[in-house]
């Protein structure tokens, strides 16, 4: 092959027999027109004495393929290919114009439907915040009939099960941002509280729905609840509870849409026993940190029953009977004429300057103590 040319070799010593001629007639014929066109004039046959000059056919400056195929085949033969060639090529533009045609008439049919407004009241209904996004982009159409009639069946056992059942199938509560919180933990990146605590909800309300559909599936109900579904059925049954549920396969599609649906109870659970809802880590979350945690309410209460006995000593110094933080250590307001009663650490000061905050020399080691917990914490 030179320069994407196919090139049957011949020695020199012999003349182009029949095979050759089957040859290239047969790979003229297989070869789509779109790959003869990148071969710089189509199917090019030459022999190894040719009077072509080699450096030409590197350049890409090969025969025409009429001339070369004139000199092996009759005019026959020649019109026949170039015949079927043209034929390839009138089949290539009615294929783009079909597809052209077809996506003009999808537009115009939406645009007629008023698909826009369907989809943002659609919208209006998601309990989720990327299924709002992704039915506001235009709800999706299925592709095939099998793909509609189950998308039918799919909507059609959801109504039943909340409808007949009384059972909704609720995703209020779920994490809106999930995808993104496990790819952030996938790098081994810090997730807050709160974002645990959505995931773990999440995860709560994944397993609940997959619970319930499979209840329903293996008809596990209460009584009131199966006799509603019988009643429900055209015609209505009038066999058994057990005859009725082995004759009926309740819920399929919603079935097999959940059976794949992996549950994670463990991990749920350890991170609602871990986080408050509040998004904050409880102390049983381990041992270590419930010991932090207790040293840490030990300490801030002997700083406050420290400072209590100063403002009861000297209230006569301070501005205010009440106990206050600046740069997370405990301070007490001091006027700024009393300063020198009260030993300490002047942090700040109110705007008039008539107000010290002072950290009493007394508490400072504590201070210090309570700020090493916060960081072991």
């Amino acid at each position: 092959s030179y320069h994407s040319c196919f090139v049957i070799s011949i020695p020199w010593n012999c003349a182009p027999t029949a095979s050759h001629k089957l040859a290239a007639l047969s790979y003229a014929q297989a070869v789509p027109r779109t790959r003869r066109r990148r071969t710089n004039g189509g199917l090019w046959l030459a022999s190894s004495n040719t009077s072509t000059d080699k450096s030409s056919v590197v350049d890409g400056e090969a025969p025409t393929t009429s001339s070369f195929m004139s000199s092996f085949f009759n005019k026959e033969q020649t019109e026949m290919i170039e015949e079927q060639q043209r034929r390839e090529d009138l089949k290539d533009e009615e294929k783009q114009l079909d597809v052209v045609g077809r996506e003009n008439s999808e537009v115009e049919s939406f645009r007629l439907l008023e698909w826009d407004l369907i989809s943002s009241y659609v919208a209006r209904c998601c309990m989720t915040s990327a299924a709002r996004k992704k039915i506001q982009r235009g709800l999706p159409l299925a592709q095939t009939i099998e793909e509609a009639e189950i998308l039918l069946k799919e909507t059609r056992e959801v109504m039943d099960m909340e409808t007949r059942l009384a059972k909704p199938m609720s995703l209020k509560g779920t994490a809106d941002d999930l995808g993104i919180l496990i790819m952030r933990a996938e790098k081994s990146g810090m997730l807050e509280g709160n974002e645990l605590l959505s995931i773990a909800q999440t995860l709560s309300i994944i397993r609940k729905l997959k619970k319930q559909v499979e209840d329903c599936h293996q008809g596990i109900f209460e009584n009131d609840e199966f006799d509603m579904l019988m009643a429900a059925m055209s015609p209505p049954s009038q066999k058994s509870r057990e005859a009725a549920s082995s004759e009926v396969m309740l819920f399929p599609v919603l079935f097999q849409m959940f059976e794949s649906v992996v549950v994670h109870p463990e991990l749920e659970t350890l991170i609602f026993k871990s986080i408050d809802d509040f998004g904050e880590v409880r102390d049983t979350a381990s041992p270590a940190l419930a010991e932090v945690r207790k040293q840490q309410r030990d300490t801030a209460n002997s700083i406050k029953s420290i400072l209590d006995e100063i403002m009861f000593k000297k209230g006569d110094c301070l501005q205010d009977r009440i106990i206050t933080q600046r740069y997370e250590r405990f301070v007490i307001p001091v006027k700024a004429g009393s300063k020198s009663q009260i030993r300490g650490t002047v942090h700040d000061s109110s705007s008039t300057g008539s107000t010290l905050y002072i950290e009493p020399r007394e508490i400072e080691p504590l201070n210090t103590k309570l700020r090493i917990l916060a960081k072991k914490e």
